[in-house]
């Protein structure tokens, strides 16, 4: 026998022999019990106790809960087909096979019940039976007449007829005397079959030619038959999932006259006589069977007293109780159950859910092998693929191979062939793994992240790789899964089979198909299946896979064979069908032959019998019109009202219904209720569970288990199906509209415990003799809360979210018109906003606006989609982000013309002060609605190239920070950061077929030698180098087929042996004086003597190494660094080229010729820097000729394959025709030139026909009959003779063009000059239009434009902060784009996406991307209350009441604190003011504008200018107040002090060259000052601490300690200590009552940029240019670095603490976002993207507010925030580099001169270093998914709040420095006095 490990290890290797069952997540349990006696209980389980179990089975394991009643609501119409017994232990079986704990529940009386006989009696027996009968001179006329012979039986079958067939008023209610009579005739009739049928079995079972099982069968009731087979029939101990309740009425038999008796115990038919077979039957089954197979623990008893009512709860006290103790025991037993199975389960050995996955697919494989007939032809081609991989020789390893991909149009088969591509995979080679999923159908193969993990997962465990190397991120899988496909090794071979590509979903771009892998080893194989048509599935792989890949259509059968294959089916279902039925079905192939037609002629012919007449009409000839007739007969077999209903609900779905969800939504439609109910009150009004059983029981076949949302969900297998539903039950918009409104109230749970109100109809009221026309009742359907609360010790997951609702809701309330109502539950509902970023992602939310407002356009709608798009990068990361975003944006937003968005707003508001420590008071951030879609964060250096895939999903952007980043367009989410370059990346490009990233750098204006560098879009992975470029102008074009990429460069002596040149290989110099330089070229162009790469002799082939390294890329491990758990895309990866030769093309020294013709060059690898900077006298002439090369790479290889030269300049640009038939070069040496890319010659060359200039810039139109051409002048010129057409002049001015831009009609040019002008012509006819003058301080080859769709409008860009739309015929203004901070550096209009788009990149590290599509909407999104430049200050009022800004716009602003309102503005025209030096009132300022020398007083209160005083010196740099007002010292820019008294501001004193740059005033009146200066300090000023007494005759004391210059220093509240930074990476704690250094803190790595201490509390925080921020407590002699916090991009400029001092604020002058740190703990709480850069900031400890000023002019106003939400925020540096930095470096190191200070130990200082590599150890042995540890766990000292508590308890706090006098302070090691 197996082990598990073994069946677990056969499971994923792929084995379909023996699988063991599915595991279910479903409590689904059958209750079989007698019709009349039990139906109190089964109401009362139904009305009070159903949803209990429900409800818990939900909260409590998260599992789905089904009772199965088939003897509650059954119609008449069920019994007359006689299935329902057949239905009932098909039914049992189901729940034995799926269910969770309890299956079976029987509930037994004192009644055997209804005992009928066979229905379908074989052929031997039957005619056993009949002889008996006769024998015994029975008569036999009634059998002969109700059973008729089947013969397309095998073996032949007597089948019992309905009865509707004989008595045609037996379901017809429209006739209720006949319907009455034909029931009891019926009955009649029945009696007498049964009697006759069961006698004449017992007697042939006496003389035994009957089995007593099958006699057995002519006398056992129904509910012995359920028991049977849910109790006794079953193999193991079936005591943990079955239970009996038994009910003994103990008087019952003392009053058999009772009318009701008959429903209680069983009487002989017709007679008031107990049937006393029944009884002994029914007590031999309790007595004997029952309490043999179960435990007396599962069989509870219960007695009660018979009463004249029968049982009667509504008559009876006794009665109520008993039904009540009923409902109880039975909800107590059921979960105990419940809770059992559920513990099993999780302590089951096979706890394995890839097992699960892999099981389900294989299942579904063997199932879909039995189907499989013919296709021999198609089978064989893909055996020999596989046969090549599978059963290979050594010859054959080094061979590549690409997937095969078959393809075929809905229902030909293609399933069913993968299938058995798997079956024969694994019995021909039982050693090779095979990996199968049949796409959609499965819990993992629904999307594509969860398919490339389940893949990488399995192969990790067939192949021992390591687990947790696997990465979360989707970009990283794909990468990740193609490294390990070329892991495999050859001696174990691997097959995937991947089925119906077209049935992903279609997030994260699964039908791009750039995740499945182009090249595979020789022992790999790879089987894809798609329907050509959707998606595009078929053409994209086409152009993704290499063009040798191998195709197979699957076609349609040939007639004979379709034939055959329905008459093998048939057979294996043990059925035939006759001749006149046969001729029909052949008739009906000849017109369709594909697989799916056929399965539903032989699932029709199924039911067919071979005395049935079956006419041509009955079986359409298209499989739409089949799937017509399927539909027609379900309605006739199970009502049209139920059916249609339960099918219009199933396709109306987003992606499909649980059963559940199914059965709920039939319960609330109270159209399919007046239906199921039109004859009989319900006890409850729910649907009964066997009406949906018998529906899905007659199309089980055509559907399919699925997931979505983390649910298994029904949904329809084959796509035409979809189709046919939707068409023929939703095509009615009223009615669509009315389905999906039922769906939206069920997932808005509205009718969640509530009774939902119904109408009965006049018949119903008539029959049941009601009193009121309208009821109402309880559904029974659950809650549908955004989250679930999951309890109970079992769980270890807490909390679930109700995917489905989040998924499911937006769409149906969409479709069901109900947008309003839509705009306040969803899309303006923070909450649900909130949910369903944490559940999902932020593209997942986007989506459900998209399709609103495809739907309907709303005004508020579009805001809010605005709002969250444009802060994408924000709360991708942290969705917590989204109140402050929400607020920020949309505060200032009008009540009354947006109440959902403002409702949005205030609940932002008041939620997210919960999770959001910084919240807006008031709008702050750019506005929504407008142009701006997005802006892109997270480059470190100015963003210079850019550029966008073809299909408009992603952007790449090259930066000056060597990197390039890939963004995806839609949603502004970053994807990948690609790392390699050495060099700022100058120009970046995306191949035609979106396949790869190229990206290179310049040396001024030459292209860097080695590197171009390629790599994969959508894994980031890097795929090679492009080699041989020698440097050079001319930029990199690539063909529109992605095939090949062309440039050029300049001859150099390796690259020319590598090309085989022969003139210059022999050494001859090629360059010529400069003198007759521009002669020979052109008497080469006349001459037509360009020489062209005609060929490479002696070639050979290819070395299989060679081709073997096209994919070194996907050898190397995957960095998975990210910190983000989630799979969404909330993602990013970053991918490093390293420049190592091993990741480069490895050529052999062998020129090879490929299959195409192109030739591959000798020894690129030899073209290293080395080759251009060691060079010997031979190779020097080379480096002074211009000759230039035209090179030509293979993209597909990586490798360099052909040249062509002619040019004897440099070639300046480069351009590529349409169709790839030829290209374009422009050079120095004054020539344009055409070249065949297809013979390697030169077409034509084109020189200026005047003055034959320098050509520079070329452009040619998209249908290649025109090049525009930059000369001297611009020309335009015929592609096909090469003849100047027309010259483009403007009549006025003429200057270097700077960029081209074709509109797309090819019918307009704008170009963009560098004299700042835009210029457009027509080129069809060389007319000037317009030029616009465009006046600013635009910059060189910044400058872009580009025409918008329509020909009628330019997006431009001048090199300013600004872009810039025009109307190019009248060049009037239409809007301007406002939003970069710093120069747009490049532009570029997108005309090829749905909606026109401006993306531009900027030096201040952002790309932004604006939307142009409706330009009238356009305006200036500025606020404007805000300020028009950059914020230069805060100054907060003394009161906290308002503050003041000033900006370099030369004006104050007045703000309120609490509200955020401008409240006052003045105007200071006299010049920029950088800083207000406020007098102790806070009532009277002075200020001193920049480079005046003018002093202004202010009043605040009125923000008025008071008085204006001239200076006699020049203007005053900076400026500082004593404490108590009397002096204020300023610094003049010649760099003198002066004091002044400022009662009449005469001068106390006036120091020259004092080295002053920064000044602060101490409450003793002294003044502190440090110098900072970039230059050389000669006498170290920058490194000394100056204080000054003016009161003691400028008295200076220096206090001298650090050896690098001083940034920035911070003190405490007592002002005893001072803490100061240097760029010598140490903080020097001074105390100033002894002017001595206190200790010195160490631990950055860079300079220390900023410095602050807590309020009243020893602890403090640096950050420095290491961009880390550190906390470091100095309460004790123990003085040690609390945290090192990491997250921050640049050097950290400003440092703060909150006014609690709960959190620690920083900022970095060059990034664009405020971070909140936690200082208990190590967490990052909250990043609060400001959309610009921080320029000053304050904070306001009494209305704790954060106030900043940002560089664009924006105040932002935030309150600090107490978290009232547990967040556990983001780790900010690993565990383990936290545990290696800990041990390298010094916590606190006293200063060396002095050691003998008390207020260090030693001792206690290496003790707390000793223990902080003890709680590091520990800390590393932490999961990072667990909680973060708190400050009290990591050291004995106690926690950052108990640091808080003591020292602001401390009664010995040190005293407030006092004034200093030369008497009482003394010179130390560190101390001069002057």
């Amino acid at each position: 026998m197996e082990s598990n490990d073994d069946t677990i290890q056969s499971i994923l290797s792929g084995s379909l022999n023996h699988l063991p069952p599915k595991r279910s997540q479903v409590v689904r349990a059958f209750i079989s019990s007698t019709f009349t006696d039990t139906k109190l209980e089964r109401n009362a389980i139904m009305k009070d106790v159903y949803s209990r179990l429900k409800d818990y089975c939900r909260s409590r394991h998260g599992l789905d809960f089904q009772l199965v009643d088939m003897r509650w609501g059954v119609r008449d119409e069920a019994t007359d087909d006689h299935i329902t017994t057949e239905l009932c232990l098909k039914e049992i079986e189901l729940c034995q096979k799926i269910s969770v704990g309890p299956n079976f529940v029987s509930i037994i009386g004192q009644k055997y019940g209804y005992r009928p006989f066979p229905t379908r009696i074989p052929i031997e027996h039957f005619d056993s039976l009949r002889q008996c009968m006769l024998l015994h001179h029975q008569s036999v006329e009634l059998i002969d007449d109700w059973f008729r012979k089947d013969e397309n039986a095998q073996p032949p079958v007597y089948i019992l007829q309905p009865i509707s067939s004989r008595l045609h008023h037996y379901n017809d209610p429209s006739e209720p005397e006949l319907q009455a009579k034909d029931r009891q005739m019926w009955w009649d009739i029945y009696s007498q079959l049964r009697s006759s049928l069961a006698s004449a079995a017992k007697k042939l079972r006496i003389i035994g030619k009957l089995d007593k099982k099958v006699a057995d069968l002519f006398q056992i009731s129904v509910t012995h038959q359920e028991i049977a087979k849910g109790i006794l029939d079953v193999e193991n101990n079936p005591s943990d999932q079955c239970v009996c309740f038994v009910r003994k009425i103990s008087n019952l038999q003392e009053d058999l006259s009772n009318e009701l008796a008959p429903a209680y115990i069983d009487f002989i038919q017709g007679q008031h006589e107990i049937d006393t077979e029944a009884v002994d039957m029914l007590s031999s089954l309790l007595n004997e069977q029952i309490k043999e197979k179960l435990n007396e623990s599962q069989i509870f008893e219960s007695r009660l007293d018979w009463s004249p009512m029968g049982i009667d709860p509504d008559g009876n006290d006794d009665h109520l109780k008993y039904i009540k103790r009923f409902c109880e025991k039975f909800y107590l037993v059921m979960i105990k159950m419940i809770d059992k199975g559920v513990e099993k389960i999780q302590q089951a050995l096979i706890e394995d859910s890839l097992y699960e996955e892999v099981l389900g697919h294989l299942v579904f494989c063997r199932q879909q092998c039995q189907s499989f007939h013919g296709r021999r032809e198609s089978l064989q081609i893909i055996e020999n693929y596989i046969d090549q991989s599978a059963n290979q020789d050594q010859s054959q390893q080094k061979t590549k191979k690409s997937p095969l991909v078959v393809y075929g149009q809905s229902g030909s088969g293609k399933t069913c062939m993968m299938a058995k591509c798997a079956q024969y995979t694994k019995e021909t080679y039982p050693d090779c793994n095979v990996m199968v999923r049949f796409l959609g159908t499965s819990p993992d193969s629904s999307s594509i992240r969860k398919l490339l993990a389940s893949l990488c997962i399995q192969l990790s465990r067939l192949y021992d790789q390591d687990l947790n190397q696997i990465p979360n991120e989707y970009s990283q899988l794909i990468a990740y899964f193609a490294n390990l496909i070329h892991r495999i090794p050859h001696d174990k071979p691997l097959v995937i089979i991947l089925d119906s590509l077209d049935q992903l979903l279609p997030s994260d771009g699964a039908h791009r198909m750039s995740w499945i892998p182009r090249v595979l080893p020789s022992h790999v194989c790879i089987l894809l299946s798609t329907l050509p048509m959707q998606y595009n599935c078929l053409t994209t792989l086409q152009s993704v896979l290499p063009h040798d890949s191998q195709y197979i259509e699957i076609e349609a059968l040939p007639v004979d064979v379709g034939q055959e294959i329905i008459t093998d089916w048939l057979k294996s279902n043990a059925r035939k069908i006759n001749t006149q039925q046969s001729n029909i079905v052949h008739q009906a192939v000849q017109h369709c032959s594909l697989p799916l037609y056929l399965k539903l002629i032989h699932d029709q012919a199924l039911t067919w019998h071979s005395y049935d007449k079956i006419k041509q009409r009955q079986i359409p000839i298209t499989i739409p019109l089949m799937i017509h007739a399927l539909f027609d007969r379900l309605e006739r077999i199970h009502g049209k009202v139920v059916v249609s209903r339960a099918l219009a609900y199933i396709t109306a779905t987003k992606s499909g219904l649980t059963e559940p969800e199914l059965e709920d939504l039939l319960s609330c439609d109270d159209l399919v209720l007046q239906d199921v109910y039109q004859y009989w009150l319900p006890p409850v009004r729910r649907i009964p569970p066997l009406l949906w059983t018998r529906i899905r029981n007659d199309i089980n076949e055509y559907l399919v288990e699925r997931e979505a949302d983390g649910n298994q969900v029904i949904f329809w297998y084959h796509r035409q199906f979809t189709q046919v539903a939707y068409e023929r039950y939703l095509g009615d918009e009223e009615l669509k509209q009315q389905i999906h409104s039922q769906c939206a109230d069920y997932y808005l749970g509205k009718w969640a415990g509530i009774c939902k109100p119904f109408e009965y109809t006049s018949k119903q009221v008539e029959l049941f003799e009601l009193d009121d026309q309208y009821g109402e009742a309880d559904r029974k359907v659950p809650k549908q809360p955004l989250i679930f609360e999951f309890e109970g010790e079992l769980n270890t997951n807490k909390r679930k979210y109700n995917k489905r609702k989040l998924s499911e809701l937006p769409y149906h309330l969409i479709f069901a018109d109900r947008l309003q109502e839509a705009k306040k539950i969803v899309f303006c509902s923070y909450n649900w906003l909130l949910t369903k970023l944490k559940a999902t992602s932020i593209q997942e939310v986007l989506n459900d606006f998209i399709l609103a407002m495809e739907y309907q356009q709303d005004i508020e709608l579009k805001i809010v989609y605005d709002m969250i798009r444009m802060s994408a990068s924000t709360i991708i990361h942290n969705p917590y982000d989204l109140a402050p975003e929400i607020v920020g944006q949309l505060y200032d937003l009008t009540k009354s013309q947006y109440p959902c968005v403002q409702e949005l707003v205030n609940t932002a508001r008041s939620e997210g002060i919960k999770s959001a420590p910084l919240m807006p008071v008031r709008g702050c951030l750019p506005l929504p609605g407008g142009p701006l879609r997005s802006t892109l964060e997270g480059h470190t250096d100015e963003v210079i190239s850019l550029a966008v895939s073809s299909n408009g999903i992603f952007l790449a952007t090259g930066s000056a920070d060597k990197s390039v980043r890939i963004w995806n367009l839609n949603s502004g989410s970053l994807v990948h950061i690609l790392k390699g370059h050495t060099e700022p990346i100058h120009r970046v490009h995306i191949s035609q077929d979106n396949r790869m990233v190229i990206a290179y750098s310049y040396i001024g204006q030459h292209m860097k030698v080695k590197s171009i560098v390629v790599w994969n879009l959508e894994s980031g992975q890097h795929m090679y180098n492009l080699k041989g470029h020698t440097g050079g102008h001319c930029p990199l074009v690539l063909t529109h087929d992605s095939q090949y990429a062309f440039s050029a460069c300049h001859y150099r002596w390796k690259l020319c042996q590598m090309l085989s040149i022969p003139d210059v290989a022999n050494g001859d110099d090629p360059s010529d004086d400069d003198d007759n330089s521009d002669e020979n070229s052109h008497k080469n162009s006349d001459e037509n003597k360009t020489t062209v790469n005609n060929g490479v002799n002696n070639t050979t082939n290819v070395d299989d190494d060679v081709s073997n390294n096209v994919n070194n890329d996907v050898n190397n491990d995957v960095s998975n660094d990210s910190n983000n758990d989630d799979v969404s895309e909330n993602e990013q990866t970053e991918i490093t080229n390293d420049e190592s030769e091993s990741r480069d093309i490895q050529l052999n020294h062998q020129s090879t010729k490929e299959s195409n013709g192109d030739h591959i060059v000798n020894n690129i690898n030899q073209l290293i820097d080395d080759d251009y900077t060691q060079l010997d006298k031979h190779q020097k002439s080379y480096y002074k000729s211009k000759l230039m090369v035209i090179l030509k790479w293979n993209l597909e290889t990586g490798q360099l394959i052909d040249w062509m030269e002619g040019h004897t300049d440099d070639v300046e640009d480069i351009v590529i025709a349409s169709d790839d038939s030829f290209i374009v070069t422009c050079s120095r040496d004054k020539t344009s030139k055409i070249w065949c890319l297809k013979t390697r010659t030169c077409l034509r060359t084109i020189v200026e026909p005047k003055f034959k200039g320098i050509m520079s810039r070329l452009c040619l139109t998209s249908d290649n009959r025109y090049i525009i051409i930059e000369a001297l002048h611009l020309g335009v010129y015929c592609v096909q003779s090469g003849d100047l057409l027309y010259e483009l002049v403007d009549p006025k001015y003429s200057a270097s063009i700077e960029s081209f831009s074709l509109s797309q009609d090819n019918q307009f040019l704008l170009l963009t000059d560098v004299g700042n002008h835009i210029k457009c012509f027509n080129i069809q006819n060389g007319q000037f239009i317009n030029r616009i003058d465009e006046s600013g301080d635009g910059k060189s080859n910044m400058r872009y434009g580009g025409i918008l769709p329509g020909g009628q409008y330019a997006a431009v860009t001048l090199g300013t902060k600004q872009a810039k739309i025009w109307e190019m015929h009248k060049g009037d203004l239409v809007a301007t784009l406002t939003g970069h901070t710093d120069r747009i550096v490049a532009s570029l209009v997108l005309d090829h996406v749905d909606e026109p788009l401006l993306v531009t990149v900027s030096k201040d590290h952002t790309a932004k991307i604006w939307d142009l599509s409706n330009l009238n909407s356009i305006h200036d999104q500025k606020s404007t209350d805000f300020h028009q430049s950059s914020v230069n200050f805060i100054e907060i009022a003394k009161d906290g009441s308002y503050f003041i800004t000033g900006s370099q716009d030369k004006k104050l602003k007045k703000w309120d604190i609490e509200t955020g309102k401008l409240l006052q503005e003045l105007d200071v025209s006299i010049g920029v003011i950088y800083q207000l030096y406020t007098m102790p009132d806070g009532k009277i300022s002075y200020a001193f504008p920049f480079q005046k020398s003018i002093r202004i007083t202010l009043d605040l209160d009125e923000l008025k200018i008071i008085d204006t005083d001239q200076l006699k010196f020049t203007h005053i740099m900076t400026a500082c107040l004593s404490f108590d007002g009397r002096h204020l010292m300023g610094v003049t820019y010649d760099q003198v002090l002066k004091v002044w008294n400022t009662n009449d501001f005469s001068i106390v004193s006036e120091i020259k060259k004092p080295r002053v740059t920064k000044i602060r005033s101490l409450k003793s009146n002294y003044f502190l000052t440090i110098y900072q200066s970039k230059f050389f300090d000669e006498n170290g000023d920058t490194k000394i601490i100056k204080a000054w007494n003016f009161n003691k005759n400028g008295q200076t004391i220096k206090l001298t300690g650090h050896s690098g210059r001083i940034q920035c220093y911070a003190l405490t509240d007592d002002e005893r200590y001072l803490l100061t930074g240097a760029n010598d990476n140490t903080i020097i704690i001074w105390d100033l009552s002894n002017l001595s250094i206190y200790g010195k803190l160490l631990g950055h790595a860079e300079s220390i940029q900023s410095v602050a201490v807590a309020a009243k509390a020893r602890i403090a925080v640096s950050g420095s240019k290491d961009t880390t921020v550190r906390l470091w407590d100095f309460s004790s002699n123990t003085c040690r670095l609390i945290h090192t916090y990491q997250g921050h991009q640049h050097v950290v400029d400003y440092v703060t603490f909150s006014p609690n001092n709960s959190y620690i604020i920083s900022f970095s002058s060059q990034e664009t976002v405020v971070k909140v740190w936690s200082v208990a703990t190590e967490n990052l709480m909250a990043d609060f993207h400001m959309h610009a850069k921080m320029h000053t900031y304050e904070i306001n400890e009494i209305n704790r507010k954060l106030v900043i000023g940002t560089n664009d002019g924006r105040v932002i106003l935030l309150n600090i925030c107490e978290l009232i939400r547990k967040r556990a925020g983001t780790k900010v540096v690993g565990w383990k580099d936290l545990k290696a930095k800990s041990r390298s470096r010094a916590k606190f190191k006293p200063d060396d001169e002095e050691k003998s200070n008390e207020n260090i130990s030693g001792e206690n200082h290496n003790n707390h270093s000793e223990q902080v590599e003890e709680v590091s150890e520990q800390v590393e042995e932490v999961s990072e998914t667990e909680s973060r540890p708190r400050l009290d766990s990591k050291s004995s000292n106690g926690s950052i709040q108990s640091i808080l508590r003591k020292t602001g308890n401390n009664n010995t706090q040190p005293q407030e420095i006092p004034p200093y006098s030369p008497l009482e302070v003394q010179t130390s090691t560190c101390c001069t006095i002057s």
